[in-house]
């Protein structure tokens, strides 16, 4: 059957669905960015099982047209990433996510549910099984301790800006993030570090899908290796030589950081 993944982030889809399709796994996404011309083809791909892992957006999921579309395939998983969102104590609250379990239980092959994410406090892990119906037993817990990064707090003796230009001159040619956590502060960030000549990209919501393609393609394939972004980016990004993350500018709270650092 077809597995549908709800996904947050355009970011995380187009990274997840190219990795899938270079390892020849028929994967496809719909979301905002998807030309209307191209929607109908690809449900006709699933329904052909010719497409495995079909990739939406929860607002998409939650649309009743949407799931009338659903109901003529064989679906016999729902994975949901990031399920932090699901949770009024998460993170990164996103109603939609709250919609998810009325929009499953409205297909008709009644899929397994598989609910996923890297940081959940006792509180957020208790709201996602109740909300998505899952029992405790059916729980599996494994440890936040990431050995291979190491975490540091830098108390700059000038300014955090020249903080990050003598950290870039001393780790050039090396892949990293710099989150900031306004489009402004990405903007001005990023034409401060090109002026003195460091190769950096930014990447903000408020940018075009188009734009926003091309950054994150630049960073996959090593042609940009500085990547300046607001949390719209980088959500569990597959870069096997990520070797910084730095915030200029304060994560909203622990889970925040922790997710946008690992």
């Amino acid at each position: 059957g077809v597995t549908i993944v709800v996904s947050p982030l355009l970011s995380l889809m187009k990274d997840q669905v190219d990795s899938l399709r270079q390892n020849g796994i028929a994967a496809a996404a719909l979301n905002s960015t998807t030309p209307r011309e191209e929607v109908n083809p690809i449900l006709r791909s699933a329904y052909n099982r010719e497409t495995k892992l079909l990739y939406v957006t929860p607002e998409r999921l939650a649309m009743e047209y949407f799931q009338y579309q659903l109901s003529f395939l064989n679906i016999n998983l729902v994975a949901i990433d990031e399920a932090h969102c699901i949770s009024q104590w998460g993170h990164d609250f996103r109603p939609a996510y709250r919609q998810l379990n009325a929009a499953i239980q409205r297909l008709k092959t009644n899929p397994t549910i598989l609910a996923l994410t890297a940081t959940a406090t006792p509180q957020v892990q208790a709201d996602i099984g109740e909300q998505l119906m899952i029992p405790q037993e059916n729980f599996v817990i494994t440890s936040f301790a990431r050995p291979n990064i190491s975490f540091r707090v830098a108390h700059p003796q000038s300014s955090t800006r020249q903080y990050i230009v003598k950290y870039l001159t001393a780790h050039q040619g090396e892949a990293g993030i710099i989150y900031a956590n306004t489009r402004k502060r990405v903007e001005s960030l990023t034409a401060f570090l090109n002026d003195r000549g460091f190769q950096a990209a930014m990447y903000h919501a408020g940018m075009t899908p188009e734009d926003r393609a091309r950054v994150q393609d630049d960073f996959q394939c090593d042609r940009v290796p500085v990547i300046v972004a607001t949390n719209a980016f980088g959500m569990g990004i597959d870069k096997s030589n990520v070797r910084f993350v730095l915030h200029a500018t304060s994560a909203k709270n622990l889970e925040s950081y922790y997710q946008e650092a690992g």
